[in-house]
């Protein structure tokens, strides 16, 4: 459910959803651009399912929440919560 809140917000955040691997691309590119740090597009397929793979790594987490504007994922993660009762109102 918190995995669904992040990437919900990341979706928000960059503007468009994810289905396929071109916006993996360019979500990536933005992510770079606007934390200074790289995540693959790969790892953003799986995490979309759009790639079959493992578990997300933390720092993948503490990157997407900083592209959010949350300064790790236990920031988002303490907030989440608090967002969804707004949003369900």
């Amino acid at each position: 459910m918190i995995m669904d809140s992040l990437k919900n917000h990341v979706i928000q955040t960059c503007g468009f959803e994810i289905k396929n691997r071109g916006h993996c691309e360019l979500l990536s590119t933005l992510i770079l651009e606007q934390t200074d740090e790289f995540v693959s597009y790969n790892t953003l397929r799986r995490l979309w399912g759009l790639a079959s793979g493992g578990n997300t790594q933390r720092r993948t987490l503490d990157v997407l929440a900083k592209y959010c504007g949350y300064r790790n994922f236990v920031e988002f993660s303490r907030d989440a919560p608090k967002m969804q009762f707004f949003h369900h109102r």
